[in-house]
């Protein structure tokens, strides 16, 4: 079956609320047996996660099926961007796989001292080796965080720099077309034109070709040299109207702020005028003047901001000549402190991990600058749900809008139906453009051609 095209596609199978925000988040879980890993980006799992994620290494080693009461929330990684998500997944399952596999570079004894069973059992307990391999992708995030940090900053100033230079010879070129550098540009263009026919009169063909050549050569570099002073001059009038029409946008914005500002002002002024009259009906002498609540004074209230100029980098039409390569401004840099946050089901499989610098003696601990949180977090803040469930949420959500849907199309086809009845064109109903896109909708969402009666 042909798949629909993407617009089709948007419209049929819009986000849900159950896939949103895809790549932030890295569910972990763990089989309460054998100590196995999986990752996924969502709170279940799924057949595919054990058949690509675990290796065959022996008997049993690969289940084969999910078991709910096996596998159990192990943590919960949360990332500022879905690219340092699926970044961090990456690396996250390459170092399992290298546990799996070079396990023999780093404990050479087990294939002596261990027989066949035992070495499948340590060569799947990737419990500890979860915590460390976790400690390591942030801390080659950190690095390249860093790095990418400084390249947006050179980016930034390179940006700067080339926007400053291009409209300052933006800027020259108009000035010319003020000082009248058009009109002496058209009068020697006429000039070489007469030149030009009087080159066509020549006997001499050979020298008239040259002559003419070399005259709509220069009567062509005059053309675009006018095209390019008009361009530069509509190019600044362009800019100064968008600065313009930003200014408006944020003068109304600061307008309103300040008129909301001055009207909850007077509203408090109203309300202690009203409670003072209140006192004075009542007359009781108990009030204290330390009870008596005191209006603002006017000087509370900021004066209107006025915006007068705006420099060149809030002006949004100023990236308009950054070259396209330059265009498209580098990714937001990876964070790590202050921005992961890390949520164990069991806090004590924080304690996995070495120590975050070891050359550093003031930088020992595990995990600088990372939130941890613990197992009330994690079953609060994420329902960790099945496969099925999973579907079974997708499924529910899509059936409510759909029903949604064929609500509105039941709606509308009432409403068609009343108005040709109404009007006595039922005779014309079924050519109706508007019929024919409400039997295509109904058709589209399952519903059934409706046959009316006369």
């Amino acid at each position: 079956m042909p798949r629909a095209p993407p617009t089709a596609q948007r419209f049929l199978f819009p986000e849900l609320p159950a896939t949103d925000q895809h790549g932030k988040r890295i569910y972990v879980f763990r089989h309460l047996q054998t100590q196995q890993i999986i990752y996924s980006f969502y709170n279940g799992i799924q057949m595919q996660h054990i058949r690509t994620q675990l290796p065959f290494i022996g008997k049993h080693s690969v289940p084969s099926s999910v078991r709910r009461d096996l596998w159990t929330p192990h943590c919960v990684v949360t990332f500022p961007t879905a690219r340092q998500g699926e970044h961090a997944f990456k690396l996250l399952r390459e170092f399992r796989r290298l546990h799996e596999l070079r396990w023999k570079e780093q404990n050479p004894e087990w294939s002596i001292e261990l027989t066949k069973k035992q070495l499948i059992k340590k060569i799947m307990n990737q419990r500890a080796n979860m915590t460390a391999d976790l400690q390591k992708v942030l801390q080659i995030q950190a690095k390249i965080g860093k790095r990418e940090e400084w390249e947006a900053g050179v980016h930034s100033e390179l940006v700067q720099s080339i926007e400053k230079k291009r409209w300052a010879e933006i800027e020259e070129l108009a000035a010319l077309v003020d000082k009248g550098e058009v009109d002496r540009l058209e009068a020697k263009i006429q000039a070489l034109q007469r030149k030009h026919e009087r080159a066509e009169s020549k006997t001499e063909e050979a020298e008239s070709e040259t002559n003419k050549e070399s005259i709509s050569l220069a009567m062509t570099r005059q053309r675009r040299r006018i095209k390019k002073l008009l361009w530069a001059k509509s190019e600044i009038e362009t800019r100064d109207a968008e600065l313009q029409r930003h200014l408006a946008i944020e003068q109304q914005k600061i307008d309103a702020e300040h008129a909301q500002l001055v009207s909850e002002r007077n509203l408090q002024i109203n309300n202690v005028r009203e409670w003072n009259a209140f006192r004075r009906r009542v007359g009781e002498e108990k009030w204290v003047e330390i009870g008596t609540p005191k209006p603002p004074y006017p000087a509370r209230i900021p004066p209107r901001k006025l915006l007068g100029t705006v420099p060149a980098s809030e002006n949004p039409y100023i990236k308009t000549v950054i070259p396209k390569k330059f265009a498209t401004p580098p990714p937001e840099p990876f964070a790590v402190e202050g921005a992961v946050e890390v949520e164990w089901a069991d806090i004590y499989d924080a304690e996995y991990a070495g120590p975050w610098n070891r050359d550093d003696q003031d930088e020992r601990s595990a995990w600088p600058g990372i939130q941890i949180g613990t197992l009330d977090t994690v079953t609060k803040a994420h329902s960790f749900i099945t496969e099925a469930e999973f579907e079974q949420q997708v499924n529910d959500e899509w059936q409510k809008m759909r029903k949604g849907a064929q609500e509105e199309a039941q709606a509308a086809w009432d409403a068609e139906e009343r108005r040709l009845r109404e009007s006595g064109e039922e005779e014309k109903k079924r050519s109706s453009k508007l019929w024919s896109a409400l039997e295509a909708v109904r058709w589209r969402i399952g519903m059934s051609p409706k046959k009316l009666t006369a």
